[in-house]
């Protein structure tokens, strides 16, 4: 699986790819805008995607399952499974601390919502 985004026509989008052992394209997915992705974490039955300030995950075949945009002025740096019961996020906040910027982690339940 790889990913990444275009802003070619003016929305930004994410874009997923997923190949086979070979390298033969399976699918391609484009999540809406203005979701980016700039992680991809392999999780039961599909992948998260992370991206700034937002986490979507998709199916085996690439159908956004959700997509959730969080309040946060920063950026998502990685996303991991949490023993079955959700998400953690760690990223950075900007508006505090010495150097301007937080290092920020966000639990989430399963279904991406904070907890």
């Amino acid at each position: 699986m790889v990913g990444g985004f275009s802003s070619s026509d003016g929305t930004r989008g994410a874009y997923c790819v997923k190949c086979d052992a070979a390298g033969n394209q399976l699918w391609w997915r484009r999540l809406a805008p203005p979701f980016v992705a700039f992680g991809i974490e392999p999780v039961a039955d599909g992948y998260l995607l992370a991206g700034p300030g937002g986490l979507a995950r998709i199916d085996e075949e690439g159908t956004t399952l959700w997509a959730r945009r969080y309040d946060s002025p920063g950026e998502i740096f990685g996303v991991t499974a949490r023993n079955g019961d959700g998400f953690i996020i760690v990223g950075s906040s900007t508006g505090g601390g010495a150097g301007g910027k937080d290092i920020a982690l966000l639990l989430t339940d399963r279904e991406g919502n904070p907890q």
